[in-house]
């Protein structure tokens, strides 16, 4: 998963935590997403519209 592992899961949010730097980062686990949601998620696991595309 590009570097991130599953720590916890609360609900129907997982916490995922990066391999390289310890980095946080909470996504929630719906069917759908808001798209300023996704665009956040996105910005805080420092991927673009491009390399997202490419891991679907």
């Amino acid at each position: 998963m590009i570097g991130w592992e599953p720590v916890r899961q609360r609900g129907s949010h997982v916490c995922l935590k990066r391999s390289a730097g310890g980095r946080m980062l909470v996504v929630p686990l719906h069917r759908e997403l808001k798209r300023g949601t996704l665009a956040a998620i996105l910005r805080d696991a420092d991927l673009n519209h491009d390399e997202l595309r490419r891991l679907l």
